[in-house]
């Protein structure tokens, strides 16, 4: 253990002096995914959709910020639902208000942790089969749901202002509401 003490006063110190604070915005392009197929019995399904997130934010120091973002989830399709001609189609958005912890390993490379609550907005179309309805469901007690993202993101020192970032970011499923995750990259843009 005492071998990692510098190790830790060099990563202390270089935290205390990277990632200024002030307004940011960020825009996320990635993969998601709402687990709606896992209640779905389906033969054929597009479970992973382009998905993405746009967001803003204001770093109130350098390792504590404050975010409101939107995820959308692309659109899913699941054919042959339940061995009959029925499809469903589902659609998945959240608005989200995050803390967010930051953590400075170097100048230039940070990790973050964001937490907070999601309104989450799930519909559902069933066409064919038995029935043509659309279902709008939200949560039963709540549309609040907890929502939580891990993340890196590096300076780009030839680009003032700019950061590339990466996360993945998980919603909490109620009885309504399925899972939801975003594995997604992007860039952050410091004001």
């Amino acid at each position: 253990m005492k071998k990692y003490i510098p190790l830790l006063i060099i990563v202390f110190i270089s935290n205390l002096y990277a990632n200024t604070n002030g307004a940011y915005g960020e825009l996320l392009l990635g993969r998601g995914y709402n687990h709606l197929g896992e209640q779905i019995d389906s033969t054929h399904s597009s479970d992973w959709t382009l998905s993405g997130k746009l967001g803003v934010g204001y770093k109130i120091d350098k390792n504590i910020g404050l975010e409101v973002g939107y995820e959308q989830f692309g659109q899913q399709r699941f054919n042959n639902m339940d061995d009959n001609s029925a499809s469903v189609t589902a659609n998945e958005y959240a608005v989200e208000i995050q803390t967010v912890l930051r953590f400075a390993l170097s100048d230039n490379f940070s990790l973050s942790g964001k937490i907070g609550p999601a309104y989450v907005q799930a519909t559902q179309s069933i066409n064919g089969g038995d029935s043509e309805t659309t279902n709008k469901y939200q949560s039963t007690n709540s549309a609040w749901r907890p929502d939580y993202a891990l993340g890196a993101s590096y300076v780009l020192e030839d680009l003032p202002g700019l950061e590339l970032t990466a996360i993945y970011s998980h919603i909490i499923k109620d009885n309504n509401i399925p899972d939801a995750d975003l594995y997604a990259a992007g860039l952050i843009f410091n004001f």
